[in-house]
């Protein structure tokens, strides 16, 4: 695979991941496993200390990790009630706290994660692929999220097979993703693989899509990212 240092270098910092914990020893843990060059890993080790740097990052929050129970009456839910709709968290939960954790599916997030050593492989993945996401939806809410989603299957590589995913037309597809925020259906595939590529460099969830026929596909990402710098700048703004 060539070089593409100057097209990582557009992503460095770029992806902002909150990590909410009260243990210091596991958020600690946690920032190290989100190393990454593209994340820019803000921590937080209770609510209000969440609440006060949730407005001081510039370009929206990509990904949240929220511990369910912060100890001294505190949950990581709290930050999902006052934000309801915000379609990136995922939340940590020990077994005292399982029953809760469903409360935060049920209120929004997108999965829960046992406090377990044998899960982080298994987190990194899902929050590399949801902190892309929210990266090219700019961490907002859609209506058309579940269309978007299906961007993670790593066998959509086209615009065809995206909407034969998603059981639409490719005019469909191609409406409802300019009416997010004008960029055609094969930017956002390539803008999706990009950043996520960036954000796993060194991850377990890089060696799953090793095969030769995806490492070629993620040049073409790659090279459509670099000739469509428009889409990406407004990303980055």
């Amino acid at each position: 695979m060539k070089d593409h240092k100057s097209l990582a270098a557009q992503f460095e910092k770029k992806i902002n991941l909150l990590v909410v914990d009260d243990d210091p020893y596991l958020l600690s843990s946690l920032v190290d496993l989100f190393s990454s060059p593209a994340f820019n890993v803000v921590s937080a080790a209770t609510l209000d200390h969440a609440r006060a740097v949730q407005s001081k990052v510039k370009g929206g929050w990509h990904c949240w990790v929220l511990d369910i129970d912060l100890g001294m009456g505190g949950s990581g839910l709290g930050l999902i009630k006052e934000n309801p709709g915000y379609p990136f968290a995922l939340v940590l939960s020990g077994l005292r706290s399982m029953s809760v954790a469903s409360e935060a599916l049920a209120l929004g997030a997108l999965k829960a994660f046992d406090k377990d050593p044998r899960s982080l492989d298994a987190l990194f993945a899902e929050v590399c692929e949801v902190a892309a996401m929210g990266f090219v939806l700019r961490g907002k809410q859609t209506k058309n999220l579940p269309v978007f989603m299906l961007l993670r299957d790593p066998s959509v590589r086209t615009v065809n097979d995206w909407a034969e995913k998603a059981h639409i037309t490719m005019r469909q597809l191609a409406r409802i993703c300019e009416a997010h925020q004008s960029i055609h259906a094969r930017e956002y595939i390539a803008l999706y693989n990009t950043c996520l590529h960036f954000l796993s460099i060194g991850g377990d969830s890089n060696k799953s899509r090793a095969s030769s026929s995806y490492v070629s596909f993620l040049e073409d990402c790659f090279e459509y990212t670099s000739s469509h710098g428009e889409a990406l700048q407004r990303l980055l703004q």
